[in-house]
């Protein structure tokens, strides 16, 4: 995988790129999306070079139109980019804040509803909407 970050987590490690994004547990072996987060209501899917969101049967509650999605945070929101701009789903699949941000960062954006994650300074973390 081209340009991927590698994050080591307690449970799994997470491999990804513009393009793909990979789990794996600490013996090496690749894990799906629905077995890191077994607790989530939604789950990312791609088709087509788009992305969406299923449930844990596999049924699309988001269609497939975005241009990045992520999984659901444990505040129960997704980030999720439409036009360069970035958004926010909850875990029913609704839109509530639609994509309006415009990150200059290339890290995943967190979401706690219309709130975003700040990191400033000594790694002092807020959460703010201002635009």
């Amino acid at each position: 995988m081209e340009n991927a970050t590698v994050e080591v987590k307690e449970e799994y490690i997470k491999i990804s790129n513009d393009i793909e994004t990979k789990y794996f547990d600490k013996q090496g072996k690749e894990l799906k999306n629905t077995e890191v987060y077994p607790n989530n209501k939604l789950f990312v899917k791609k088709e087509e070079n788009l992305y969406g969101f299923v449930n844990k049967q596999g049924n699309i509650v988001v269609e497939c139109k975005y241009e990045k999605a992520y999984e659901l945070n444990e505040y129960g929101f997704a980030a999720v980019k439409k036009d360069g701009k970035w958004g926010v789903i909850n875990e029913a699949g609704e839109e509530i804040l639609e994509p309006t941000y415009t990150f200059d960062s290339q890290t995943e954006p967190t979401f706690i509803g219309a709130f975003y994650k700040v990191v400033y300074g000594f790694g002092e973390v807020y959460y703010t909407d201002a635009k």
